[in-house]
């Protein structure tokens, strides 16, 4: 089954921990880590696009309710589940997060 879109929360980081300069905005193409991929020996980035839940805008230290719709769901499967960890990245990890859903 692929995963057309996914509920999580994440925690921006602070920006003197790694966190973004300035705030994240809605709606954002990002690529996304879900940690060591075993198939190709290392890390896969999985691009989507990232939609803060009731918000706008996201700034650093903040946390939120997000939705992801990943640009090819069929790559995910069975790779991504509820309580999997995840990062956001742009050149480093910017916030983490947890899958809270699948749809």
């Amino acid at each position: 089954m692929s995963v057309k879109e996914i509920l999580a929360r994440v925690r921006f980081l602070p920006s003197d921990q790694g966190g973004l300069r300035g705030e994240f905005v809605s709606r954002r193409r990002i690529p996304i880590d879900f940690g060591q991929d075993p198939s190709i020996g290392g890390t896969q980035y999985y691009d989507s696009v990232v939609e803060l839940i009731g918000l706008e805008r996201a700034a650093p230290g903040e946390e939120c309710v997000v939705r992801i719709r990943p640009s090819n769901p069929e790559a995910l499967e069975g790779r991504v589940a509820i309580g999997t960890e995840f990062g956001l990245w742009e050149g480093r990890i910017f916030a983490r997060g947890i899958v809270t859903d699948l749809g």
